[in-house]
């Protein structure tokens, strides 16, 4: 959090989604690809980065993904996020 936070879709995603979803958004080491969703719009990408996933049991990695707010990342961001990965 001590970083300038990215502008562009691109600097976004790598911050916020490809340690767990890979560069390329198809799965990486939780296995579960973001590719499909984004592809159904930005509406479902925000809601996801919303609710989160998993509750709080953090130890099942490829079942759980953090909440975010819209004071860690924007509703725009996402937006960003989401034209990055159609793209990819």
């Amino acid at each position: 959090g001590s970083f300038p936070k990215p502008t562009d879709g691109e600097g976004l995603f790598k911050r916020f989604c490809a340690n767990c979803h890979g560069a390329g958004a198809a799965g990486g080491r939780v296995k579960r690809s973001i590719v499909k969703e984004a592809a159904k719009g930005d509406s479902g990408l925000i809601s996801m980065v919303r609710k989160g996933h998993g509750g709080t049991d953090y130890a099942k990695t490829a079942d759980y993904m953090p909440s975010w707010t819209a004071e860690q990342i924007t509703d725009a961001e996402i937006k960003l996020i989401g034209t990055h990965v159609r793209g990819l």
